[in-house]
């Protein structure tokens, strides 16, 4: 049976059906031979294959011209192997014919072909054929094999493993570009050629390492992935690529130089903060280029003899014996050098460059340079640090009226280095008898002291931190050492090291040239230094020195615990033992100063009774004995047992806070330094005390 489509006018479309006779459409109008029909698609082309579902279909288009009326369109499908059924689809002018195929499982493997009929009339018997009607539609219908079960090129892989089920020289094609992996010379399609490539089936890797090879001049850092490079000339690094992960290669320039321009030609995936991250699994070896470039600066050379040391007032230069400095500078700058003696040496004079007095002033912009040399002789002058009858005993007491005085170092027979505060001076005096033997005078006011025995040199803090004073007490040289860090409080060791705390930082110095040696981070700036155990001791932290390589090491707390604002320092006996801390509330429950050792404050060998407020504390030299204060009695008592020796009332005056002791180096003498003033800058009073502390109880 057929089915037949009527349109109007002129308009028609296309037919179907599946029986042999056509039935008639419904509509008005007669026939009309006088129309025409055209195929539009005279044949068609399907596939399927066995073994999978047959849901595709073909389409075929048809026109119809000057027709009025019904038409009639007839399609024989039912002597069709190929065709199962149709649909027929109108618009306009227009049809549509759809042919839906039979289920390839029914047919061969192979090209199946046969005609179509169609008939398109003016009558539903279809006995008017329009122009152009009867005609045939050709449909062809390849069969393929089922892939599953059918090797087709029999190569040995089934056509459904198969890329080129017909091609039996080719079964795989890795990275899908049409070409088989036999033939294609780059399976993962990554632009390296199989031969060459360590993963030729993975594209996103070629090669196992990467070598990256540096050329570096200048100064700076390399590292790489975080591991820094031995690298002054050339170096390299092995990156292994199998652990997938980027190359960071980062370089830090040295102070004072800057990295020229060097990522450009890496092509790096990001570049952030001199950090350029690199993939390098395609890339077998990379060469990296770096410049670390100087910053501008002049250089002055300096030529000194072994007997002395040349400064630069701001700290620029400070140099002993031969050494080239760069001072850094886009600008034309003037330096001003000075020369400092070693212990008894002066300075003599100038070469090179410099000509003329003490100082010397030099003019130079960058690229210059210049040449001076400093010679030094021997004064032949010495210091007696003893100075007096040592062979004589000190027996009763008395007091020593002085301007304004902040701290003070015993010396023997009563004798004492002081500072005067008032006029900026620093005096040796004998407090027995009230007579000043020397003085020094400094350009600040002068507020810590220490002093280098081995080398008769004292060193003097200021208000002015910046600055440290060096008076070299033989020959009376008074240099002024510029310290960047500031200069809080000083301490000397036996060897010779000088010691500068400044805002917790400590610099280590060369005491016979004040040339720099070291520096560390520390908590605390009052400090102390003891000889015997070669701890560096604050406020606050123990430390052990090095002396070797002028290393510090912390060694833990030095505090003993107490309470009161004053607990400000912390005082250790010469053989190292024995700490006190004097603090205004006491160290325990009462008013007391902890005997603690000085390695470890938790261990407390006792406490001294001192009494309401507890403020000052020194040892003799002998170790045998405490010198302590609360402020209105200074108090002797024993190491050993802690027991009260003698006591005594220092001199009074109006405000009179008593709090530095001390014990004369030769042990004869026990000092008491009373203040007249809140902050030091009135009339102070020094008392003395005969006692020989040499032997214990």
């Amino acid at each position: 049976m057929g089915v037949a489509l009527k349109t109007l006018v002129r308009t028609l479309i296309f037919m179907v059906y599946v029986s042999l006779t056509a039935c008639g459409g419904g509509g008005t109008g007669g026939g009309n031979s006088s129309g025409s029909f055209t195929l539009l698609d005279s044949s068609k082309f399907f596939t399927g294959t066995q073994g999978s579902p047959s849901t595709n279909y073909v389409t075929a288009e048809g026109t119809v011209d000057d027709v009025e009326g019904t038409i009639y369109a007839f399609i024989d499908i039912s002597k069709s192997r190929l065709v199962a059924s149709a649909d027929v689809y109108v618009e306009g002018d227009n049809g549509e014919l759809v042919l839906y195929p039979v289920s390839p499982d029914t047919l061969e493997v192979g090209l199946h072909t046969e005609s179509i009929p169609i008939s398109v009339c003016a009558d539903s018997a279809c006995t008017n054929h329009l122009q152009g009607s009867p005609t045939h539609l050709t449909f062809n219908y390849q069969v393929n094999p089922n892939p599953s079960t059918t090797d087709s090129d029999g190569d040995g892989e089934l056509d459904i493993n198969d890329a080129f089920p017909s091609d039996p020289t080719e079964s795989l094609d890795s990275d899908n570009d049409g070409i088989g992996d036999n033939a294609d010379p780059d399976d993962d399609n990554d632009g390296v050629n199989d031969h060459e490539d360590d993963f030729p089936m993975n594209g996103s890797i070629s090669t196992a390492t990467t070598h990256l090879n540096f050329n570096v001049s200048g100064m700076g850092t390399t590292s790489v992935n975080g591991t820094v490079l031995n690298c002054s000339d050339t170096c390299e690094y092995t990156n292994d690529n199998s652990l997938n992960e980027n190359v960071s290669i980062k370089v830090v320039p040295a102070e004072h130089y800057s990295i020229a321009d060097w990522h450009s030609a890496l092509n790096c995936i990001s570049f952030l903060n001199n950090t350029c991250t690199l993939d390098t699994r395609k890339t077998k070896s990379m060469s990296v280029d770096l410049a670390f470039i100087e910053d501008p600066h002049f250089i002055v050379s300096i030529n000194s003899s072994s007997h002395g040391s040349v400064l630069e007032r701001f700290g620029k230069v400070s140099c002993h014996g031969e050494c080239d400095v760069k001072i850094y500078t886009i600008n034309t700058q003037t330096i001003e050098l000075m020369p400092v003696g070693a212990p008894g040496y002066n300075f003599n004079l100038w070469s090179g460059d410099c000509i003329g007095g003490e100082s010397c002033s030099l003019t130079l912009s960058p690229g210059e340079s210049a040449t001076v040399g400093a010679d030094f002789t021997d004064s032949g002058l010495s210091f007696d640090q003893c100075p007096g009858d040592s062979s004589s005993a000190i027996t009763g007491s008395g007091t020593d009226l002085l301007n304004a005085t902040g701290d003070y170092l015993p010396l023997c027979n009563g004798y004492s280095i002081l500072t005067e505060m008032n006029q900026n001076k620093i005096l040796i005096r004998d407090l027995i008898n009230g007579v000043t033997h020397a003085e020094y005078q400094l350009g600040n006011t002068p507020r810590k002291m220490a002093l280098d025995e081995e080398n008769n040199l004292l060193y003097v803090t200021h208000s002015i931190s910046s600055v440290i004073s060096r008076i070299d007490l033989a020959t009376g040289n008074v240099s002024e050492i510029y310290m960047a860090g500031g200069a809080q409080s000083v301490a000397v060791s036996q060897t010779g090291d000088l010691f500068v705390a400044g805002s917790n930082k400590l610099f280590v110095m060369d005491s016979r040239f004040a040339t720099p040696v070291s520096e560390a981070a520390i908590n605390g700036n009052n400090i102390i230094y003891n000889d015997a155990t070669n701890r560096l001791i604050t406020s606050y932290q123990n430390y052990f020195f090095n002396v070797a390589n002028k290393t510090f090491t912390l060694e833990g707390s030095s505090n003993p615990g107490g309470s009161g604002s004053d607990c400000d320092y912390v005082v250790v006996s010469p053989d190292g033992e024995h700490g006190a801390m004097p603090c205004g509330g006491g160290n325990g429950a009462g008013y007391t100063i902890y005997d603690f050792s000085s390695h470890d404050p938790s261990v407390i060998f006792g406490e001294w009774n001192t009494g309401a407020y507890p403020s000052g504390a020194a040892f003799s030299p002998s170790n045998y004995y405490a010198l302590l204060t609360n402020r209105f009695e200074v108090q002797l008592f024993s190491v050993d047992t802690h027991a009260l020796v003698l006591k005594f009332d220092p001199a009074s005056c109006s405000y009179g806070d008593t709090r530095r002791l001390a014990v004369s180096t030769d042990g004869k003498v026990l000092l008491a330094l009373t203040s007249c003033s809140y902050n030091d800058s009135g009339a102070a009073v020094m008392t003395w005390y005969g006692y020989d502390t040499s032997m214990a109880l």
